[in-house]
């Protein structure tokens, strides 16, 4: 794990990475804020919405970037055929890196901490680029795998094509971390990882005295023999 004894925070340029609306993403937001909070300075490039000033979502302590977000326009047209960014990975991945690459261009120690599916093949598609210009570049690799790949439902060619991203570049990190054990447990397996990656989970860590609470079948009356059904969401 990167340990911030290791460096002089001010030193560092630290650049997440995340295909999706930042505003929404609270997992890359504490992160960030976090390291911000502890003296790097902090650059976040993700999807959101873009306009003459920037990407602003507000009341954030770092500096944030972004391309258009796919839900809201057709960013490339493939033959005349309108296609959404999020259907053509590759294109993302050039799109976003090369923001990337920009915003890195002038330092000389970077962190370069990318997240999910798209975030992986970003940062590898940046930093490959990056040390091509400056050989003597430090850069330290952070991947956060949100989800299973391959346990996804997303449209079968979208999966394989981010299968490929994965495949390419899953071992090429210095540290990796996920969301839950049972997913360090399965990427290990299925890319033969020496080590498994480290869970940061999504919750708080527990402090002080431990108290129980009745099930929730107790609380909703359902008997043990009756279904239960859960879902976590949006």
């Amino acid at each position: 794990m990167f340990d911030l004894s290791y460096a002089n925070q001010s030193e560092y340029t630290v650049v997440h990475i995340v295909a999706n609306a930042i505003a929404n993403d609270s997992r890359v937001l504490k992160t960030a804020e976090s390291l911000s909070i502890a003296g790097f300075y902090v650059q976040i490039v993700g999807l959101g919405k873009l306009d003459s000033n920037g990407y602003t979502p507000g009341g954030v302590p770092f500096h944030l970037a972004g391309v258009r977000s796919p839900k809201k326009a057709n960013l490339f047209k493939l033959e005349g055929n309108p296609k959404s960014l999020t259907e053509q990975p590759t294109l993302i991945i050039e799109r976003m890196g090369n923001l990337v690459i920009d915003l890195c261009k002038k330092s000389e120690k970077i962190v370069i901490h990318s997240h999910d599916f798209y975030g992986l093949g970003v940062a590898g598609f940046a930093i490959a680029f990056l040390r091509k210009i400056n050989s003597d570049l430090q850069v330290y690799w952070i991947h956060d795998i949100h989800e299973w790949l391959q346990g996804s439902r997303i449209e079968l060619s979208l999966k394989e094509s981010l299968l490929s991203v994965e495949r390419e570049f899953i071992k090429l990190p210095n540290q990796l971390t996920t969301v839950s054990a049972q997913i360090g447990e399965n990427i290990q397996k299925y890319y033969g990882l020496m080590n498994r990656p480290t869970i940061v989970h999504n919750c708080p860590a527990f402090v002080g005295e431990y108290r129980a609470f009745p099930d929730i079948r107790s609380q909703i009356g359902l008997s043990a023999k009756a279904a239960l059904g859960v879902y976590v969401g949006s």
